[in-house]
């Protein structure tokens, strides 16, 4: 079994990126601090990902085709910055059926 754990991120990352929401799977036989410890390693690995270039940005109501998802090497981007309906921003994992 498995639940979410949800971090924003803060400082660390570009303007764009800042109090982005990121949701991660934790395993439930953990405690309180396997939770911590997730959320700062998603946080450190999304922060790695900014920095590669591997986060698509996006723009509040942009229509994205599968064509969006691939940088201009044609490698999948790894997330994708969601601006949601209420303006709040989430990375999400880019989905690539192969």
């Amino acid at each position: 079994e498995v639940h979410p754990v949800t971090i924003h991120l803060d400082n660390n990352v570009p303007e764009a990126f800042k109090g982005a929401k990121v949701t991660t799977l934790v395993d439930n036989d953990g405690a309180l601090e396997k939770d911590a410890d997730a959320a700062n390693r998603t946080k450190q690995s999304v922060a790695n990902l900014i920095k590669a270039g591997r986060i698509l940005v996006t723009t509040p109501g942009q229509k994205l085709t599968t064509k969006d998802m691939f940088d201009k090497k044609g490698e999948p981007y790894t997330g994708i910055l969601k601006y949601n309906a209420d303006g709040s921003k989430t990375i999400e994992r880019v989905k690539i059926a192969s």
